[in-house]
């Protein structure tokens, strides 16, 4: 897909409401029209995400945040929206998958013992990564995670990952533009706003089809099978 300028989704929003014209003189203004389009970039990048194009915004914490002995918490990157995977890096080539544990396996978690493909977990609290039990070892931390919305300017660029995605974007901030201007406005915003619905739907489809040779597939099927390795957390129970 090619990236385009926040001025240009706004200009394609104004001819939706017939308001050609920027500048003082337009009911919108361009810094009024330029906070719409962030808005409207955020909301459909948001639906984006939740619809399974978390791959598409996923980064890997940089540096490496490491563990600290005798400490549980490690700080989250300030742009931190969701955490996709956490991975312990004891060797280059000995890489440990962690996940995540439930509240009613803390207390038992707290009184194991940290070692290397051991049973561990971490869950996120405030801004940090919280492990159960406590590192008693310093390891490298590869941390993947969907980093959150930086609010951008006329000048900055958004790419919305399928076809049909500036239809979205541009009917989001026409209806805004419609809704900011009184009642004789508001018939517009409903026709628009039913057009953005059925945009926003083929996106989402769209997005769900991107990795044609991955069907989707079910998993944690079996409870029993929870404590087994690589198939899910190991407590109060089992281990790896």
């Amino acid at each position: 897909m090619t990236a385009v300028l926040y001025s240009e989704l706004l200009t394609a929003a104004r001819t939706q409401v017939d308001e050609r014209s920027a500048g003082t003189d337009a009911f919108c203004t361009d810094l009024e029209g330029c906070r719409h389009v962030n808005r409207a970039v955020e909301a459909f990048r948001g639906e984006m995400i939740l619809a399974g194009g978390r791959g598409w915004f996923t980064t890997q914490q940089s540096p490496n945040p490491v563990t600290v002995v005798g400490t549980a918490t490690v700080a989250l990157p300030a742009d931190h929206y969701e955490t996709v995977a956490v991975q312990l890096a004891w060797t280059a080539t000995d890489i440990e998958e962690v996940r995540g544990w439930e509240w009613a396996e803390h207390a038992p978690g707290k009184a194991l013992t940290w070692a290397m493909h051991g049973p561990k977990g971490y869950r996120i609290i405030g801004g940090n990564l919280l492990f159960v039990p406590t590192p008693t070892s310093v390891v490298t931390i590869h941390h993947w995670y969907v980093s959150g919305y930086t609010l951008g300017t006329s000048t900055s660029t958004f790419d919305g990952l399928v076809d049909g995605w500036r239809d979205c974007v541009e009917l989001d901030v026409a209806v805004r533009i419609c809704r900011m201007n009184g009642t004789e406005f508001l018939g517009l915003a409903r026709e628009l706003e039913t057009t953005r619905v059925a945009a926003l739907e083929r996106c989402q489809r769209l997005l769900r089809e991107r990795a044609v040779r991955e069907p989707p597939r079910i998993a944690d099927v079996a409870p029993e099978e929870r404590f087994r390795t690589g198939r899910r957390r190991w407590w109060p129970t089992g281990g790896y």
